[in-house]
């Protein structure tokens, strides 16, 4: 009878033994993909600020052109006002009857020239840095919209990763859900509690220290897990399993 129940729980402790590496080994696998799925999206959304940012460049310098050919537009206007004046002022020589308002009607005539020689020289100008404008936006057009398309391609990728992440996720936080319903009642409720609120509930024995918190471990605590009894960490709470034995 002794030798049935000795058997007995010995097979117990063997079952309990294989349900805590389990769940050690599935909370690992839940954590870490835990902590992917969290920094994924921030490194999507930096991607596609940079996408972003590479497309807003070429926006910036193709305004800058459009900027330049309206100030050219408007200089040309200028310069067919101009040249109309000075016209009206060249056809009024012959109506003018003193020779002070015929003076008075050169020196016009004279100013509205020198503006429409300033004005061609600013127009000259402008066309030159439409020109220099339009040579560099066709190169940076390229470059930049590589950029951003890498940069698109790049924040795909990490959301076509995050989706296979969180439904590994959902698969071993099932998993270690299964494994902490098979613990013992009270402890399957001190696990669950101490998951949620520190981010895991196991872990193990290293030396004869703790490997989540590295406090010291009493050695009647580990006499008690070496005798099959399930024990938190007196520090940490987290419950225990032994260290790993050697393959």
């Amino acid at each position: 009878m002794t030798w049935l129940a000795d058997g007995g729980r010995l097979g117990a402790m063997a079952e309990l033994k294989i349900t805590l590496e389990a769940l050690y080994r599935s909370e690992k696998e839940t954590i870490e993909r835990s902590r992917r799925s969290a920094a994924l999206p921030p490194a999507i959304d930096q991607k596609g600020e940079r996408a972003s940012v590479a497309r807003a460049e070429i926006e910036a310098e193709q305004q800058r052109l459009e900027l330049a050919e309206q100030g050219r537009r408007s200089k040309e206007g200028e310069l067919s006002d101009t040249e109309a004046q000075r016209e009206k002022f060249q056809g009024q020589t012959a109506l003018v009857k003193t020779n002070e308002e015929y003076t008075a009607l050169l020196n016009e005539i004279e100013q509205a020239g020198d503006r429409i020689s300033k004005i061609e020289e600013e127009i000259l100008v402008a066309m030159d840095e439409i020109d220099s404008l339009g040579s560099s936006l066709e190169g940076l057009k390229r470059r930049k919209t590589r950029e951003a398309e890498a940069f698109e391609g790049e924040a795909k990728a990490l959301g076509v990763e995050l989706e296979g992440v969180q439904s590994d996720l959902a698969v071993h936080d099932s998993e270690r859900q299964r494994l902490a319903r098979e613990l013992p009642t009270q402890h399957a409720a001190a696990y669950e509690r101490q998951f949620k609120q520190s981010g895991s509930g196991i872990a193990r024995v290293e030396g004869s220290t703790c490997s989540a918190c590295h406090r010291q471990i009493p050695p009647e605590t580990i006499n008690q897990l070496i005798g099959g009894e399930l024990q938190p960490c007196l520090s940490c709470q987290r419950i225990l399993v032994r260290e790993a034995e050697p393959a």
